[in-house]
């Protein structure tokens, strides 16, 4: 529409006609670099179809073609947008290589640059603005290259080659403009810049930008001086200032982009996506100052009245707010919220009944309102607030307001961050719209001839090709056919059905289905609750905290019958309803023109009213908000006709097209011009009473007197100052009307109800049948406040954007009514007499009546059984027919029977097919999913049995280029792709054909009718879903190999409906048990210890599993929606694949180990024979490979000796060195390989593996973690190795030699790749040289000696057994087992010993863990790795996980890809059920039945002394008040160095949290190693708070005041001779020639005559002198703020110690009375102490100190009671250095040694553990820690498992609670387990998970003691608290004994 209004601008100035002319048969050619959101082909296609579709009607329209030749984009989420919505010929990726002859493409691949001379018309390109940006603090000018120079230098290079005729920049305000003239000038292009603000033109955003115009010049110089002034005076000649509502650019609240666009704006707010609020951790000490400053200077007050936010407390935004959006933001932003608040009240302005857009990014002291109907500047980094919303702007609202058209857009996972950056970054489409518009008209001339073959203008039936794919398109090669199945032609019912309908059953449904909170979004439900006072409903999240700005009354209702659900109610209202209607007898000449109407107005509008009587209305949709609002819209017009369904009623509005111009007509049709009441008692929701709203104004008299008592007003409660503290407002209003006796009565204030400027009156003495009438002032969302007045009506909420409310009367604006008064107030100004208008008024008529069309010839066409869609070649070129119909149309007015009449068939662009879909929304209502909802199959029997299906069409799942990796920025290697298959891929991926086909044609039959054809390609959907398989997996090939019948995949596909979700909630996953399987037969060799029955079950289970030979399918699913219709169709591809094994899940107790090794016994395998052995590529053995954490390598040998003697051959390789000693033939002769984590985390282990298999020896990252790049180098040596065994097999010697050539020559092709360096920087090992003596030469120069040959294999010679240190990949083992595979996934130092498991190939495949995390799909997806089972591609689930793999591993092409399409809820919903079929299938989770060890619990409860317990309260308050954040109290050490926070921080640097460091006080009250008593500790607090106030207050009042003085007078900013600066405060504005000084910032004849440039230079100075002096007022100010902490910290702590000491008597002085200790209480924040029920009462209700000049701010958090820090007769000794948990810990574990019993002490931190050791040894308690190495660790461990312990044994073991030393250890010699605290874990199931793996270790079978398990927890902290919370026990605790 916009875009429509810029060209008619360029015909007024009569100059488009010379460029339609000049284009005919021609294509522009447009290139575009770095735009981003590619606006400026958004405005040029734009222009173009407003030239097209303008002009008379019956002129030929002209056929305008353009061709994009590419566009550019460095950004991967911007590649992905460009990709998804503009589909250019060629998308690059680096603007900076362009100038070269080649480049690389989004997609990875390498194509040339368009760059001859004419390739190009017309350049558009926006480059690097950061260098220029007054954001920048660090701006780089162009000849320094930084990103701003580098990328305007590689444009530049590529226009030199390429020379396009017009170019075209744009770039921020204060760009170097006339350096970049002069650039181009050079190059021999005429140019010129102008700077531009977008409210210029037609958008209402302030943003000032600079644009370049440089065209190629001319042989006469006064051409090019023409063409360039032509432009700037075009671009002013269409200018027009914005006229729109900021609305018109926005969504509406309930929304479903907004609500998730709310979701994903919380989950970024938080810090590191952590959900972790920003609140707190941001310095704002320096703006804090402005804050203070501003609200004392313009009287604002101290209050907060909007966010009610505190440094102690959350905030409390109004319920319609998004509270949870504002509490993640910083204090400043909170604060600045409020202060606008305030500001505006004082004007009389209620923000939140206004639409306006705060940038709440920039300081309190800066522009940050802006104003009226006016956004902001929009920035990447901006925070644009909404205030009639209570949140940001939405990306969508954003690239709105940027003049984008956000509906026509396909977005998929863009994250807000993206989006916002999209828009900040983004040209205004209406401003490069006139800039093209412009170069078009002034230089069309200057194009060079098209070399192209040209068109004619009168091609019949052209389709016009364009630059954004439009909705109708040509038809594609698909074929939509009907040949697989047969059909049946249906007749549609437009109209109503048949039966009878209960309108008072329609309307309460209505009423119980309908929005009762803003919150509820368009189909969520949730328990409501009702104000009693005025009828507001709101969910209990919003009315629950109670809000500050909007308390209201509310209480819960109570409904007798249940809430229906929307869907529910949407289809059946959709039902009742006729989707055609017409206006029957609508006559309106009879109707004489009343008095007061100009004969004008009086005509149009009966022209436009009488119009609406031969309009058909069409259904359009449906939307629920407060109520249920069904739209129709006219089919041809601007006319619309709604249905509002109330609780009792209903009412249809009819509103007539209102013209564009403003004035009176356009603001009585703005309102309805027709209305039809339908009651409960009525016939059909169609009849009702007619009644005609006429365009006459009616003015009155209101009498309006003041009663009552008085109140403080609603600015008054905010807490102005100054005039403000005086206003008033009575209770109640008597008014009285002689017009409408209607509104007559008495009003009662609802102060608590809001309204805007908490205005709302509601009358009295109302019958409850009867609509509530409020008196309120009635605030526009876009009007002026001017122009808001007092007005009576039924309703009072916000309206949305175009929201109809109905006024019975309101106060003329001129009266300027307010019902507050000042407190001084004369009696006579309580009784006022007011002038009243009413608009329009409503005359009943007779005879009209609302009608449904009748289409007879409407029908459609359905299969009548399931479709039989073979599988074969090229099957994507025929897509099954779905379902077709014919909609009604008529062809002179129906846009797209038009075109299908003039163009032939056409199919629809689905991602442009919303107005499409309008169009034939009142058909598509009505249509039901084709199918039933179901899976379909695809007709396999034409392929071949031994392609075994597994051959993907390359047509719909192009494959992807393989990835290499390559030496890049700071020699760190990095992904690409294969550019040669890159540029295959990217043109396969964008022929790839569509799921969903529409094709629209004239009806054959009907002139009047479109025929809809929808088909559906599921071939290709299927294939598609296949190709996202991973190729040839070990399980695959096994099944392939197997000869099993069901080897084959199967294709399935389904349509079914579908539902728009942003969450969801999904059940839990289980693991099914053992219970229901027998028993099995005793293991052979299991002779001393025989399994129990459970145990039986298990190896039942364990032994089929390894014998089965099903299958398990794999499976992946593509969906795609066909939008406007919601058919969500789905293609599934089902892989069989065989793999035998499982995971063991047990419990801890139940006997993992024992069952694992009763498998390998029952299911041995015999001695391979020779011939066997030799297996191609591989060794293979029977033994079992056990891969185990090093502090098991002692228990697995003894559990095998256990349960099976010396049956059993066991190599144990602990580390390197034992295993250089294991030969092949070890492995092959034994049966079980025990092997240590440690030892795959080995360097050198991978080391090897790369000369084995001929790859560099450094080939590897260096470093234990592992990755991507590891695992690709991984990968490729394992698949050289098979061919390494068959040479070792051959000859050890030979092969030697070949491995080092190999090795040699992979190193050359590295060093001709340049890839010749390690990620660590050095150089890689092989140099080149002399190739005779590479080998010798090179191993012994690079390698260490044993290095050179460490397996032996030149000793071998031709016995392969003999060679040493085989890698574990060289064998095909009998079984794998991991045991505690949990510490795998863990840690990243072990994901290489990950990565080796995973590729193990063996017969079957075991892992072990007690505890194996399953809480989401990532964590099954992990499991199934490990099992080598495919369960779905890495797609993160929407807001609440990562994916896997770090972006940094992606490649470019990966990066965009990720963007191009995203998954429903559906799908996630659909894998879960997959996970769920594989934690069936192959894990068992059994309890151990250990009920019969006796286990007790001791919870013993320390009370802890006064002094302790003082100093644990010191740094929770301290916490509390930075809101329980670490990271914050450690960042604090940059606004104080006190004591305090100097401590605190002390404490936090060795905790990751707050609670974390609050359980280390909870144990001891200093664990940073002081050994000082608690006494003596906090007497040194006092000693030293007092130092640091004493030195700060003599700091302030002496030196540092003092000094800085004398810095100013030094730097001039104090001048000697008194002479002022009259101009400092505008130094740093803007001037008109750019420059961002004033030339003129002095006075006095000193500084007379001074040159311009000596006067830019003093600017300068003044402008840093200025700044320098800011920084000292805010230090001085910091100063103050430190003194007043620290006064109130030394307070707070000498109060403590007072009563501690015992002070006697306290005065309060809240209530002036003299009290005892206990009934005192102390604010915790400033240290004041009284009575408790004042402190109590002050800080909840007043929110204040109880002392009068104490400004602190206080809260209910901050009241701490006396009793706390009383001295009483179980505090102990105050000398005792352990603290009392660690002494009551002491007793108890003498005790349990006294009684000849021995323990596990677990903790979870290691300063604390150490801490705990160290306390041991004081107390003479032999303690054993879990350290060193394997040996090491299993020599510790020994005394523990040995069954006779000697007398010198220790009796304590301290472990790690949340470590693998808590897992897989059997210790049942001990039988206590004591933890030192709660386990502090980020969710239950962990919790639940390490506590069992800890208890474990001693309540196992073997146990023949009862078990203790002691938790010692000290009172009142945070030890009880996360006890409670995790338990679900009472906090009552008591001592346990």
């Amino acid at each position: 529409m916009i875009l429509n209004q810029l060209c008619e601008n360029g015909k007024r100035v009569s100059l488009l006609e010379p460029l339609i002319k000049s284009l005919h048969g021609r294509s522009l050619k447009i290139a575009t670099m770095c735009s981003g959101t590619e606006s400026p082909v958004l405005a040029l296609d734009m222009i173009y179809k407003a030239i097209e579709d303008g002009g008379p009607p019956n002129r030929v329209r002209p056929v305008i073609r353009c061709e994009h030749i590419f566009s550019c984009e460095i950004e991967p989420f911007k590649q992905s947008y460009i990709e998804r919505n503009f589909q250019p010929k060629r998308l690059f990726r680096d603007i900076r290589e362009l100038g070269n002859d080649k480049a690389c493409t989004a997609f990875g691949s390498l194509i040339d640059v368009p760059n001859t001379p004419g390739c190009v018309d017309i350049l558009v390109a926006g480059t690097s603005c950061v260098d220029y940006s007054n954001l920048n603090n660090k701006k780089k000018s162009m000849d320094e290259l930084g990103e701003s120079g580098q990328t305007f230098q590689g444009m530049l290079n590529w226009i030199e080659k390429a020379r396009p005729t017009i170019v075209i920049i744009e770039n921020v305000f204060g760009a170097p403009w006339d350096e970049k003239v002069s650039i181009f000038e050079s190059l021999g292009y005429a140019a010129t810049f102008i700077r531009i603000d977008s409210k210029d033109y037609y958008i209402p955003q302030t943003r000032q930008r600079g644009y370049l115009f440089a065209i190629l010049k001319d042989s006469k110089k006064t051409v090019d001086s023409k063409r360039v002034k032509g432009w700037e005076n075009m671009m002013k000649k269409l200018e027009r200032p914005a006229s729109a509502a900021l609305d018109a650019f926005m969504l509406t609240n309930d929304d479903p982009r907004v609500l998730r666009g709310r979701a994903r704006l919380c989950k970024e707010s938080s810090v590191g996506n952590s959900g972790e609020s920003r609140a707190g951790r941001t310095d704002w000490t320096k703006c804090e100052g402005r804050h203070v400053f501003t609200r004392s200077n313009e009287e604002l007050g101290e209050k907060r009245p909007l966010s009610n936010w505190s440094e102690t407390a959350n905030v409390s935004m109004p319920g319609f707010a998004w509270n949870d959006w504002v509490g993640s933001q910083v204090n400043r932003v909170h604060d600045l919220l409020d202060i606008n608040t305030l500001r505006l009240a004082k004007h009389g302005v209620d923000n939140t009944y206004k639409t306006m857009i705060w940038n709440l990014s920039q300081n309190v002291d800066r522009d940050t309102m802006g104003r009226f109907n006016l956004s902001q500047c929009l920035t990447p980094t901006g925070i644009p607030y909404v205030t009639n919303r209570g949140g940001p702007l939405v990306g969508e609202e954003l690239l709105l307001l940027q003049g984008i058209p956000a509906d026509d857009l396909m977005l998929t996972k863009e994250s807000e961050k993206n989006l916002k950056d999209l828009s900040g970054n983004a040209m205004t489409t209406t401003v490069v719209g006139a800039c093209i518009l412009s170069a078009l008209l002034l230089g069309h001339e200057a194009l060079l001839p098209d070399t192209g073959t040209s068109f004619s203008q009168n091609e019949a039936g052209s389709i016009i090709e364009s630059l954004v794919p439009r909705p109708l398109g040509k038809p594609s090669e698909i074929v939509i056919t009907q040949k697989y199945g047969s059909y049946k032609s249906v007749p549609l019912n437009l109209g109503q059905k048949p039966t009878k309908q209960d309108l008072s059953e329609l309307f309460l449904e209505s009423w119980k289905s309908a929005r009762k909170c803003i919150t509820e979004g368009p189909d969520e439900m949730s328990d409501f609750y009702i104000c009693q006072d005025c009828g507001h409903s709101s969910s209990e999240n919003a009315a629950h905290p109670v809000r500050n700005y909007e308390k209201h009354n509310f209480k819960k209702q109570n409904v007798d019958l249940q809430r229906l659900y929307p869907s529910k109610y949407r289809t059946k209202l959709i039902n009742a309803l006729p989707t055609v209607l017409t206006i029957d007898s609508l006559e309106i000449e009879s109707i004489e023109k009343p008095e007061g109407v100009t004969d004008g107005l009086w005509k149009e509008w009966k022209r436009r009213v009488g119009e609406c009587s031969s309009n058909e209305f069409r259904f359009a949709k449906l939307e629920r908000r407060e109520y249920w609002n069904a739209e129709y819209k006219s089919a041809r017009g601007n006319s619309r006709l709604t249905l509002t369904l109330h609780r009792n009623r209903a009412e249809w509005l009819l509103f007539a097209e209102a013209p564009a111009k403003q004035g009176p007509l356009r603001e009585f049709l703005e309102r309805p011009v027709a209305r039809f009441q339908i009651s409960s008692s009525s016939k059909s929701i169609l009849s009702g009473k007619c009644e005609i709203r006429l365009p006459i104004v009616t003015k009155t008299k209101v009498t309006i007197k003041a009663c009552g008592n008085p109140i403080d007003s609603w600015r008054r409660r905010m807490g102005l100052k100054g005039q403000f503290e005086k206003e008033i407002q009575f209770e109640k209003l008597q008014i009285s009307c002689s017009h409408s006796s209607k509104i007559e009565g008495v009003y009662e204030y609802l102060p608590s109800c809001g309204g805007a400027c908490g205005s709302v009156h509601k009358k009295q003495g109302l019958d409850i049948e009867d609509d509530p009438i409020f008196f309120f002032l009635e605030s526009g969302r876009a009007t002026m406040p001017k122009d808001d007045s007092y007005s009576f009506s039924n309703s009072f909420h916000r309206t949305e954007y175009k929201e109809y409310r109905e006024i019975i009367l309101m106060i003329d604006q001129k009266e300027k009514y307010s019902p507050v008064f000042n407190s001084n107030h004369s009696p006579n100004e309580k009784c006022k007499e007011l002038s009243a208008i009413i608009n329009g008024q409503w005359l009943s008529i007779k005879g009209v009546t609302i009608q449904e069309a009748i289409h007879q010839e409407t029908s459609y066409t359905v299969p009548t059984s399931s479709l039989d869609i073979p599988m074969q070649k090229n099957g994507w070129k025929a897509a099954p027919e779905l379902i077709s119909f014919n909609v009604p149309m008529d062809k002179k007015t129906d846009n797209l029977l038009m075109s299908c009449i003039a163009s032939g068939p056409m199919d629809l662009n689905l991602q442009k097919s919303k107005r499409c879909f309008e169009d034939i929304a009142f058909v598509t209502a009505r249509l039901k999913v084709p199918l039933k909802e179901e899976w379909l199959p695809l007709d396999q029997s034409s392929i071949e049995c031994g392609n075994k299906g597994d051959t993907v069409c390359p047509t719909c799942a192009p494959q992807k280029p393989k990835v290499v990796w390559k030496l890049g920025k700071k020699r760190v290697y990095v992904p690409f792709e294969d550019w040669q298959e890159s540029a295959a891929h990217e043109v396969a991926t964008k022929a790839r054909p569509m799921p969903w086909n529409v094709r629209l044609s004239a009806n054959s039959s009907s002139s009047s009718s479109l025929q809809v054809q929808i088909g559906l390609n599921a071939f290709s959907l299927c294939q598609r879903a296949f190709g996202l398989f991973p190729r040839a997996t070990w399980p695959r090939q096994t099944m392939i190999n197997s000869n099993i019948k069901e080897s084959n995949c199967s294709f399935d596909w389904r349509v079914v409906m579908h539902t728009e979700k942003s969450s969801a909630t999904f059940d839990k996953f289980t693991f099914t048990s053992n219970k229901k399987d027998i028993e099995s037969e005793q293991p052979p060799n299991f002779r001393k210890y025989s399994l129990r029955k459970e145990q039986s079950r298990s190896l039942t289970w364990m032994l089929n599993q390894e014998r089965s030979n099903v299958p398990f399918l794999e499976e992946e699913v593509c969906e795609n929606v066909l939008p406007s219709l919601d058919w969500r169709a789905e293609g599934r591809t089902r892989r069989p694949v065989l793999v035998r094994g499982g995971i063991i899940a047990d419990e801890v107790g139940y006997g993992k180990t024992c069952i694992t090794l009763a498998c390998i016994d029952s299911n041995s395998k015999p001695d391979i024979p020779k011939e066997a052995a030799d297996t191609i590529g591989f060794f293979a053995t029977k033994a079992t490979l056990v891969v185990v954490p090093g502090h098991l390598m002692g228990q697995w040998p003894n559990e095998v000796k256990k349960f099976l003697g010396t049956t059993k051959k066991i190599v144990e390789i602990k580390d390197m060195r034992s295993f250089n000693d294991t030969s092949v033939a070890d492995i092959l002769d034994a049966d079980i390989v025990l092997v240590n984590f440690t030892v795959l985390c080995s360097e050198k282990y991978y080391s090897r593996i790369a000369r084995l298999s001929g790859k560099s020896p450094k080939s590897f990252p260096s470093g234990k973690n592992g990755g991507r790049h590891f695992d690709s180098v991984y990968d490729a040596c394992i698949q050289s190795l098979p061919d390494r065994i068959e040479q070792i097999k051959e000859d050890c010697g030979s092969a030697f030699e070949s491995l080092e050539k190999d090795a040699i020559s992979c190193q050359e092709h590295q060093e001709q790749d340049g890839t010749n360096f390690r990620l660590d920087g050095k150089k890689a090992v092989y140099k080149k040289g002399d190739k005779a003596n590479a080998t010798a030469a090179t191993s012994e120069r690079v390698l260490e000696a044993s290095e050179v040959d460490p397996w032996k294999l030149c000793q071998a010679k031709k016995d392969c057994t003999k060679m040493r240190c085989p890698p574990l990949e060289m064998f095909h083992w009998r079984r794998v087992v991991v045991d505690e595979f949990t510490y795998l996934l863990d840690k990243a130092d072990r994901r290489r010993p990950l990565s080796v498991v995973m590729k193990l190939v063996a017969d079957f495949r075991w892992v072990l863990s007690g505890t194996p995390s399953h809480e989401s799909f990532g964590d099954i997806k992990c499991l199934a790795n490990l099992m080598n089972i495919h369960l779905g591609v890495n797609e993160a689930l929407p807001g609440s996980e990562k994916d896997s793999r770090s972006n940094k591993e992606k490649t470019g092409a990966e990066s965009m890809s990720q963007f191009l399409e995203s998954k429903s809820m559906q799908w996630h919903e659909r894998r879960r059920v997959i996970a769920q079929s594989f934690l069936d299938r192959f894990v068992r989770q059994n309890i151990a039945e250990i009920d019969e060890i006796p286990s007790t619990e001791n919870v013993v409860t320390v009370m802890p002394n006064s002094l302790e317990r003082a100093i644990y309260m010191e740094l929770e308050t301290y916490l509390k008040n930075l809101n329980f954040n670490a990271q914050t109290a450690k960042m604090s050490r940059k606004k104080s160095q006190s004591d305090r926070e100097n401590r605190m921080q002390k404490v936090l640097e060795g905790s990751k949290t707050a609670e974390e460091a609050l359980l280390k006080c909870c144990a001891h009250f200093n664990i940073t190693g002081d050994s000082s008593t608690a006494l003596n500790t906090l007497e040194e607090i006092i000693k030293c708070r007092k130092a640091e106030r004493d030195g700060l207050e003599e700091t302030i009042i002496g030196e540092r005041i003092k000094e800085l003085v004398e810095q100013a007078k030094k730097e001039g900013i104090a001048n000697p001779d008194g002479s002022e600066i009259e101009s400092a405060d505008n130094s740093n504005e803007m001037c008109d020639d750019g420059k961002a000084k004033k030339r003129k910032v002095i006075a006095g004849d000193k500084y007379k005559g001074i040159n311009d440039e000596d006067a830019e230079a003093f600017n300068v100075r003044i402008f840093g002198m200025k700044k320098k002096l800011r920084d000292d007022v805010t230090y001085v100010q910091g100063l103050g703020k430190e003194l007043c902490g620290r006064v109130r910290s030394l307070r707070y702590i000498v109060e403590i110690r007072r009563l501690q000491q015992g002070k006697s008597h306290i005065q309060c002085i809240g209530c002036d009375t003299s009290i005892d200790t206990p009934e005192a209480a102390i604010l915790s924040c400033c240290g004041h102490i009284g009575c408790h029920k004042c402190v109590k009462e002050y800080a909840t209700q007043k929110e204040s100190c109880i002392v009068p000049s104490c400004t602190a701010r206080v809260s209910g958090a901050h009241v701490v009671r006396s009793t706390n820090f009383t001295v009483n007769s179980t505090d102990g000794s105050t000398d005792a250095k352990d603290g009392s948990k660690l002494t009551r810990m002491i007793q108890t574990i003498k005790g349990i040694i006294a009684d000849g019993d021995r323990m596990i002490i677990f903790a979870q931190f290691d300063d604390l553990i150490e801490r705990i050791a160290q306390t041991m040894k004081c107390n003479g308690i032999q303690t054993v820690q879990v350290k060193g190495r394997v040996e090491e660790q299993v020599k510790r461990l020994k005394p523990f498992q040995t069954e006779s312990p000697t007398k010198g044994d220790p009796s304590v073991l301290l472990l790690k609670m949340d470590d693998e030393q808590s897992a897989g250890l059997n210790l049942t010699q001990l039988n206590h387990v004591l933890f030192v605290h709660p386990l502090l874990a980020p969710t239950q199931q962990q919790y639940d998970a390490y506590e069992t793996q800890a208890i474990g270790r001693v309540r196992r079978f073997g146990q023949n003691k009862t078990v203790f398990v002691w938790r010692f927890l000290v009172k009142n902290t945070i030890d009880t608290e996360i006890y409670g919370e995790r338990s679900g026990r009472p906090l009552n605790l008591t001592t346990g004994n």
